[in-house]
This record gives structure tokens, sequence and C-alpha cells, in this order.
């Protein structure tokens, strides 16, 4: 009891946050497997992590960003990836991608935030117990040359990982834009309809068909037609 005390003691007074054993040994593992990859061994030093950013877009949308890990030219994000189906991992990740949609979490944060980012960084505008140190965009990429990079992590099975980078400007990156300026208009219509009172829903009452039901459903309204 008393050894016990001593640490949650010494847990409020830093400021700790306490890991459970399976949690703690995730992380374990994954930082050992991300160092013995070659190609990621790197991927999380000589850089800062845990970089938050809040900026204005030019129609004065508020926005937001947490940044895993920020390096002169690239920014890496850890992904844990359970791949329940047993695919070959390169693919699994991919899919992953798609399914949780990560393009849109690089499109915000290397072509929206980072302008911003570098922007302020020049300025000296950090503020409370950000990491970033004094001068360190003097010697960082241009916004065109910036990249964001996934580390992935298999949860399940061998805990493989891979990485997939993408660069600013990118194509792979076209359809996350969309979406990233259909949620800024959004919002904007949401603010000037409802200003910061309940945003509500207002779509009127719509009639299904059975065209965009699924399969079984067009084929039984098929054969009761028939």
């Amino acid at each position: 009891d008393e050894v016990l005390a001593t640490f949650q003691a010494m847990v409020k007074r830093d400021g700790l946050e306490v890991l459970k054993p399976d949690v703690f040994a995730e992380v374990e593992v994954a930082g050992h497997m991300v160092a013995l990859n070659p190609h990621l061994a790197n991927a999380f030093k000589n850089g800062v992590s845990e970089v938050s950013l809040f900026w204005r877009d030019a129609d004065g949308v508020p926005l937001k960003a947490r940044y895993d890990y920020v390096k002169p030219h690239t920014f890496p994000d850890l992904k844990k990836c359970e791949n329940k189906g047993e695919r070959p991992f390169p693919e699994a990740c991919l899919l992953a991608l798609r399914s949780y949609g990560y393009d849109l979490q690089a499109s915000h944060y290397l072509e929206g935030g980072y302008p911003a980012f570098l922007e302020f960084a020049r300025e000296g505008r950090i503020f409370g117990d950000c990491p970033l140190p004094k001068g360190f965009a003097d010697g960082v990429a241009s916004p065109e040359d910036m990249t964001f990079t996934f580390v992935f992590h298999q949860t399940s099975g061998a805990p493989v990982t891979h990485g997939m980078e993408i660069e600013a400007g990118s194509q792979v990156l076209a359809k996350a834009r969309r979406d990233v300026a259909a949620m800024k208009r959004r919002w904007l219509d949401c603010m000037e309809r409802f200003g910061t009172s309940e945003w509500v829903s207002e779509e009127p009452i719509r009639r299904l068909t059975v065209e965009e039901m699924p399969y079984e459903w067009r084929a039984a309204a098929e054969l009761e037609a028939a």
C-alpha cells in the first residue's frame, strides 16, 4: 500500500499517464518492430512529438491538427492495423487507409495545416508546452516538398510494419481535398443557419426505392414481380 501510494503521488505530481500492462506491452512491441525495419528505423528520431496546431483558413474556418511527430521533411504518423482478413500486410494497410479515411488526415495536416505551421514557427508563434524548439523552421521543407508518412504496425499475427508516403499535391489526395473542402462549406453553412445553437438536420422525409437496396432485396422484388 505504501509503495502504491508513493507511485500515485509521483504520477499526480508529474502529470504522468499510466498505461495498462497490455497497452504498455503493445507500445514496446510496436517500437521494437519499427526500429527493426531499416526503412522506418529513424521515423521517430531527430524530430519533435505531440505538436498541436490551431489556425483559420482563408474563409475564417477554425481548424486544428495534432501531429504525432514532426521532422524537417515529413510528418510520420503511427497507425495500428489489425488485419483480420490476414491479407498481405501492404494490402491491408492500403485497405485501412481507404476504410478509415486516413487520406483526409494527410491532406488536412500536410496541405492545409503545414503552410500555417511553417508561418507560425518562423514567426516564433509557439506557446505553452509545445516541444518545437526555436529555429526549427529554418531547415525544414517548403510546403510543396513536405510529405506525410504513415507507419503501420500490425496488431494481429506477426507484428510486422509497413510505411507509405504521400507528397503534398499528390493526386492520391484529390478526393480528400474535395471532401475536406465540402466539410468546411458545411461548417460555414451550419454556422450561418444555426450559429452556436444546436445544429439539426432539416432533410425532408425520403421514400425508399428498391433500386437503392442491397442485391437480395432487389432479387426478391424481381421474383415477386415475375
